[in-house]
């Protein structure tokens, strides 16, 4: 628990709330931080990773529209409709892990203590389907954009003092995750889903590395949203755990 409380607040210095800025097109993601912050005390370290991308994913969207607006643009634009749409397909391929499912899996995160934020949570996202709408084409980006993000941690773990031996396995999956997005690029098909799964197993083979790199770590946070992007993957691409 003392773990979670140090997280917590950490995720508090990063982001903050904005509740207090809000605007209205932003006031519904301010609440899906806050339903998600309400989760963060209740779940492992594995599960407490896949929150921290969705939280990430809801940020990006809220910092793109204070951004626009700043620079005098649609509070919506098209860059904005794109971080939408990576968001509701994250809750999407999230609906077993949420507990969203009927029957409820019992590897999902619904507990007691859980299932009012959840429902919160599952009403919020529901309406920002319902609000901005979602393309459902055959091809979406979703395996390009999520290893993207994962290229983009690698290279900010390369700055700090990790495990010689972590940081040269990390430091592998460089040419895969490469090629994962050059392939991706063509949109998510066959080809792309074969190459990332590799990837994703490679990644999970890392996690008792992951396991050692402590929250007091100058790393902990990119590990463990780099842990999050994995898991999530694996569940939009239906990967075995």
């Amino acid at each position: 628990m003392k773990f979670i409380s140090l997280f917590c607040l950490l995720l508090s210095g990063l982001f903050g709330s904005g509740a207090a800025e809000a605007r209205p097109a932003t006031a519904m993601l301010f609440q899906q931080i806050t339903q998600l912050d309400a989760i963060s005390p209740y779940v492992e370290r594995i599960d407490l990773a896949r929150l921290l991308v969705i939280r990430s994913a809801v940020q990006a969207v809220a910092q793109d529209m204070e951004r626009n607006v700043r620079d005098g643009k649609s509070e919506v634009t098209f860059q904005t409709l794109r971080l939408i749409q990576n968001l509701i397909v994250q809750y999407r391929f999230s609906q077993v892990f949420f507990g969203w499912t009927e029957p409820r899996s019992i590897n999902s995160i619904y507990t007691d203590a859980t299932k009012t934020p959840l429902a919160k949570l599952k009403e919020l996202a529901d309406g920002m389907v319902v609000e901005y709408g979602y393309d459902d084409s055959p091809y979406t980006q979703i395996t390009a954009n999520t290893f993207r993000q994962m290229q983009r941690l690698l290279k900010q773990l390369e700055d700090l003092p990790l495990d010689p031996s972590f940081a040269e396995r990390l430091r592998a999956l460089w040419m895969p995750i490469g090629e994962t997005i050059a392939i991706a690029e063509q949109g998510d098909r066959p080809r792309a889903f074969e190459k990332a799964i590799a990837v994703v197993q490679a990644m999970r083979d890392l996690y008792p590395m992951f396991d050692e790199v402590s929250s007091s770590s100058a790393g902990f946070q990119m590990v463990l949203e780099l842990q999050g992007l994995t898991e999530f993957y694996a569940e939009y691409a239906q990967v075995n755990k």
